[in-house]
């Protein structure tokens, strides 16, 4: 602070305020609310916001302790609303940490008219990590989700998966529990999020899920099937098989949020010459032994034969 008051640098800012160990930030939370002062210079201001969120997350701090620059933070927390939906309209999204960082500090003020009409029109737009951010909050407050946040989040198959993931982090499982989505639906939403999948041109159907043990463990586990339908310009008409795999838990109806193995983003292709059920069992075998060490070739030896 002694040398901030002296010289400000505008270069390589994130440095000086993204070390988010436990007694880092107890240290930083001290600089508060006195280094507000300096969010009113571009280079700052989103640094000293995603630090100011983050220390009162912690609890390091109180909400009053930044009320002094709570209309500056509604304020700037608006023209990123109008920043975000401007990009909408280009056709394409800007997903950030921005956007969740202002609905986090302006939440406490939200019945006031200024922060009523930020989360109104927040929920325009198409961050899902802001609209998660707001809809956690709203639950652990116990406060009415508005329908517009419930479409973008829980009717949205494509979202599903991050909004059980934040809930399930910040242990509100009975929020999970009363959106009534099932495995399945959560396995397909997370597949749609890691998959090689444009909306507009592939199709996504679900094949079958099979049962399996595990070899490390001996638990129960299951493992979801889904084919894609590709259609490329390039590479013309493909099928790619995508699955994602669970441990059961012991509570059968309890939704499991961890997934215990997953296809990556390409998938694999179906191969014409074997059928169907040879390939899927070659997947779930893969799976099932997922955890033993493989040996594998390290360099080759003077003879041409590779050493283990």
């Amino acid at each position: 602070m002694n040398l901030m008051e002296r010289d400000l640098p505008l270069g390589g800012i994130g440095g000086i305020f993204y070390n988010y160990r436990r007694d880092s930030l107890e240290l930083k939370a001290s600089m508060f609310p006195k280094i507000l002062q300096y969010s009113t210079i571009s280079e700052y201001k989103q640094p000293l916001y995603d630090l100011l969120a983050r220390v009162r997350d912690s609890g390091l701090i109180k909400t009053k302790a930044y009320k002094k620059y709570k209309n500056q933070i509604i304020n700037d927390g608006k023209i990123e609303v109008k920043r975000s939906l401007s990009n909408s309209g280009y056709g394409y999204n800007s997903y950030s940490d921005d956007l969740s960082t202002y609905v986090k500090l302006i939440f406490p003020y939200r019945n006031e008219r200024t922060a009523k009409d930020f989360f109104e029109k927040m929920l325009n737009v198409d961050d899902t990590s802001a609209l998660v951010s707001y809809y956690i909050l709203l639950a652990e407050n116990k406060e009415e989700i508005p329908t517009a946040l419930k479409e973008k989040l829980v009717d949205d198959e494509e979202n599903q998966h991050s909004l059980i993931e934040e809930l399930d982090e910040a242990k509100l499982f009975n929020t999970i529990k009363s959106l009534n989505i099932s495995q399945q639906q959560f396995a397909k939403s997370k597949l749609l999020a890691n998959a090689d999948y444009e909306k507009e041109k592939d199709s996504l159907v679900f094949l079958m899920k099979r049962d399996f043990k595990t070899d490390k463990g001996n638990k129960d586990a299951v493992m979801y099937f889904f084919k894609i339908d590709k259609d490329s310009e390039y590479s013309g008409k493909s099928e790619v098989l995508h699955y994602i795999s669970f441990i059961k838990p012991k509570d059968g109806k309890k939704l499991v949020v961890d997934y215990y193995d997953i296809s990556n983003g390409y998938g694999t292709t179906v191969d014409e010459t074997k059928e169907l059920d040879e390939q899927i069992e070659e997947i779930i075998n893969l799976a099932i032994y997922k955890d033993r060490k493989r040996v594998t070739p390290t360099s080759r030896g003077y003879n041409g034969y590779y050493d283990y």
